[in-house]
C-alpha cells in the first residue's frame, strides 16, 4: 500500500463510524470557537482535519490501534476544559474610556518608536545586500545570515506586536495615519524581504483579530473573511498542485493534501507509521524541546541545552525526521501537534499534556470578559500568538523570547511618555 492511498478499501460501515466520530467531535470544538469569524477557529479546523485524517489511517489499517485510541484521548482531553467555557463573543468594547484615550497616546509613541527601529535596521540591510526579494535566495531565515540576524527577530516581533499596537490608536482616536503606519511596516517586510504567502496571511490575520477584539464582526470584517476564506482555499489548493508537481503524494494533488494540510499530516506518518517515535533520542528531553529554538542563548546560561557543535538543539521537526530515518533538509522540519508532542515524551500518558494545553487556552480565552480596553495590547499579543502551544510550543517560546530584541524602542517610548505632560481628557468619543 502506497503511504499516502488511504482513501482505499475503506467500506461502509468504517465510513458512518468516521463520519460518527467527526460529528461528535466538531460537537465538542464548538466549545473553542462559536464561528468563522472566532479568532480561534483554525485550531477547531486544524483538530476536525487531524482526526478525520487518524481515522482514515486507523480504518485503513495504516496506524496501530493503541495510537489511534491515544490520539482520540488525547483530543478529548485538550476540548475537555472548554466544556466549562460558554464561548466569548465580540465585540467586547463599544465606545473609549477616558484612560484608553489616555493611554492612546503611550500606543502611538510605542508604534513609532518600533516603526523607526526597524526601518533604521531595514535601510542597513538592504543598504549592504539589497532587497532580498531582488537579490536573495533560499529559504527565508538564510537571507538573515552573515550578522543580520536582528532583522528576523525585529520583523517576528513588530509582526505580533503592532497590529495590536495600531488597531487600539485607532479604536481609541479614530485617526487612521497611525492604523496605516502600522500596516505599512508590518506588510512590506512581508513583500521585500520574507516573500512566502504566510508571513503575509499572519499580518493581515492578527490586524483581522486585533479589529474584532475592538470593533466587533461588522460587515466590512464579514466581507473581508469571506473573501479571505476563498482565497485561502484557493491558495491552499494551488500549492498542493506546485507540490504535487514536485512528486510529492505521488504526484497526486489529494493525496499531498489530505497528507500534509496545515503541517499535521506529515508528522503522524513520520511518528507513528515509519515508526520514528521508537527512534527519538533519550536526551531530547521536554526542557531541550521547549527551548529548542532559542537553545543558542540559553547554552551560555547552562550546557544542558547544547546538542551539537553549533550550540544549538534539535528542533522536534528535525528530531522526528531523523528518527524516521529520512534526511534533513533546509526549513525546520514538520510541526507536529500537541498530541504527538505529548507522546514524544510522556507516551500514553501525554493525555495530560492534552489536557495542560486546552486548560491553558482555555484560561487565555475565558479571561477576555474581564478586561479593560488599556490592557488589551497586551493580551492580544499574547492572544495571537498562544494558540501555537496546541502544535510547537517551542515557537511560542521563541516569540516570547524574541521580544528582548524590541527592548531598546520600548523603554524609549516609556520613558518620552513619561516625560511629557499628562494630557487632559475634554471628553471621551463616542
Amino acid at each position: 500500500m502506497s503511504q499516502l492511498d488511504i482513501f482505499s478499501g475503506i467500506e461502509l460501515p468504517s465510513w458512518i463510524a468516521i463520519a460518527g466520530i467527526l460529528i461528535l467531535f466538531i460537537y465538542l470544538s464548538k466549545r473553542i470557537s462559536y464561528s468563522i469569524f472566532d479568532p480561534w477557529f483554525p485550531i477547531v479546523f486544524n483538530q476536525i482535519l487531524l482526526v478525520g485524517l487518524w481515522s482514515l489511517l486507523y480504518f485503513r489499517r495504516a496506524i496501530r490501534p493503541s495510537y489511534y485510541y491515544y490520539l482520540l484521548a488525547a483530543t478529548a482531553m485538550f476540548l475537555l476544559p472548554f466544556g466549562w467555557l460558554r464561548p466569548q463573543r465580540f465585540p467586547l468594547f463599544t465606545s473609549p474610556s477616558e484612560r484608553s484615550i489616555q493611554y492612546a497616546r503611550f500606543a502611538n509613541l510605542l508604534l513609532i518608536m518600533l516603526s523607526i527601529y526597524q526601518i533604521v535596521f531595514d535601510i542597513t540591510f538592504i543598504a549592504s545586500r539589497g532587497i532580498p526579494v531582488l537579490y536573495q535566495y533560499g529559504s527565508n531565515p538564510q537571507i538573515y545570515m552573515g550578522g543580520f540576524g536582528i532583522v528576523k527577530y525585529i520583523h517576528d516581533d513588530n509582526r505580533s506586536l503592532i497590529p495590536a499596537i495600531a488597531v487600539f490608536s485607532f479604536f481609541a482616536t479614530r485617526r487612521k495615519k497611525f492604523l496605516l503606519l502600522g500596516l505599512f511596516v508590518t506588510v512590506y517586510p512581508c513583500l521585500l524581504f520574507e516573500w512566502g504567502k504566510m508571513g503575509l496571511l499572519g499580518v493581515l490575520m492578527t490586524f483581522w483579530i486585533a479589529s474584532m477584539f475592538f470593533f466587533g464582526p461588522t460587515k466590512f470584517l464579514r466581507k473581508v473573511s469571506y473573501v479571505a476564506i476563498a482565497v485561502s482555499l484557493l491558495s491552499i489548493f494551488f500549492m498542493f498542485t506546485r507540490v504535487a508537481a514536485t512528486g510529492y503524494g505521488g504526484g497526486n494533488t489529494l493525496d499531498a493534501l489530505q497528507t500534509r494540510l496545515i503541517e499535521t499530516g506529515d508528522s503522524t506518518y513520520m511518528y507513528f507509521i515509519l515508526d520514528g517515535q521508537a527512534s527519538i533520542p533519550h536526551d531530547f528531553t521536554f526542557p531541550k524541546y521547549i527551548f529548542s529554538n532559542v537553545s543558542p542563548y540559553l547554552s551560555y546560561v547552562s550546557p544542558y541545552f547544547v546538542r551539537d557543535a553549533s550550540g544549538a538543539t534539535d528542533t522536534i521537526g528535525h528530531v522526528v525526521l531523523t528518527a524516521a530515518g529520512l534526511p534533513t533538509g533546509a526549513g525546520y522540519g514538520p510541526s507536529p501537534p500537541f498530541q504527538i508532542v505529548g507522546h514524544m515524551f510522556w507516551k500514553n500518558y501525554g493525555i495530560a499534556y492534552g489536557f495542560l494545553i486546552g486548560f491553558i487556552l482555555y484560561r487565555m480565552k475565558s479571561g477576555i470578559g474581564s478586561l479593560k480596553e488599556e490592557q488589551a495590547i497586551l493580551f492580544l499579543v499574547i492572544y495571537t500568538n498562544i494558540p501555537m502551544i496546541a502544535g510547537d510550543a517551542a515557537v511560542f517560546i521563541y516569540y516570547l523570547f524574541s521580544y528582548v530584541f524590541v527592548l531598546p524602542p520600548v523603554v524609549a517610548a516609556i520613558l518620552i511618555n513619561a516625560a511629557l505632560p499628562k494630557r487632559k481628557i475634554v471628553s471621551v468619543a463616542a
